[in-house]
């Protein structure tokens, strides 16, 4: 009779044992839960502040603007295999990371300048020409100078070429349409069609691509980071 009531007693006590072992599992986990939680509000926070600064930076008004501290607030919040901001990071060039961007104002500006030049030469070949073809090059640009630029409204509400529709096109419309919409803040298609210039106006273009085009990509991170501590702060609040 001892026996049995120590035998039931033990089985009385590792029922409870086990049921109380539920327990407290139950609490670890909503507790590890909750403190997982708090850590990606607290990482989307940062995550935020970090991609705004980083956007803010793409329309300063300094020709070369530093952003290394931005992207290293970012680099600072990536958490445990967050692949999306890791991913974002590695498409920041290395040149940004050294000598900073060209921000939007400053692009605006030197756009201009650039569209002369390549105006000027829109007649000669990548490996030159005889001087006669610079000379006519050059009086074509000063008489088409006023020529008018405007849009179509089937190519404003589809702004991105195919390459074969580019090839349509020559020189002075394509410098014409990217003016349109670098001026509408637009840079992603403006982009396209300096790329696709050819000869030495693609060469005259080339650094003010170079950093359009990573300034494009450096605003584009920022974006992406804003949208997904966004969506970070939602999910855990």
């Amino acid at each position: 009779m001892v026996k049995e009531a120590v035998d039931a007693q033990k089985t009385k006590f590792a029922f409870e044992l086990t049921e109380l072992s539920l327990k407290v599992k139950a609490v670890e986990n909503k507790l590890e839960a909750r403190l997982k939680a708090e850590r990606e509000a607290k990482r989307s926070q940062q995550l935020w502040s970090a991609g705004s600064s980083l956007l803010a930076a793409c329309k300063k008004g300094d020709p070369h603007v530093c952003v290394a501290r931005e992207i290293r607030a970012i680099e600072a919040a990536v958490g445990d295999g967050d692949k999306l901001v890791l991913t974002v990071l590695k498409s920041i060039p290395e040149q940004v990371r050294k000598e900073g961007l060209v921000p939007e104002s400053v692009l605006r500006e030197r756009y201009h300048l650039m569209e002369k030049t390549a105006k000027h030469v829109a007649l000669v070949e990548l490996e030159g020409s005889p001087m006669p073809v610079y000379i006519v090059s050059w009086l074509q640009s000063m008489l088409l100078f006023m020529r008018l630029s405007g849009i179509p409204q089937k190519d404003i509400d589809s702004p991105i070429k195919t390459k074969k529709e580019l090839e349509e096109l020559d020189t002075f419309d394509r410098l014409n349409y990217a003016r349109y919409w670098i001026e509408q803040g637009n840079l992603a298609p403006a982009l396209r069609y300096v790329e696709s210039l050819e000869g030495a106006s693609r060469v005259a273009a080339d650094p003010w691509y170079k950093d359009a085009k990573s300034h494009l990509e450096i605003k584009q991170a920022a974006e992406a980071v804003i949208a997904h501590a966004t969506a970070l702060a939602l999910q855990y609040i």
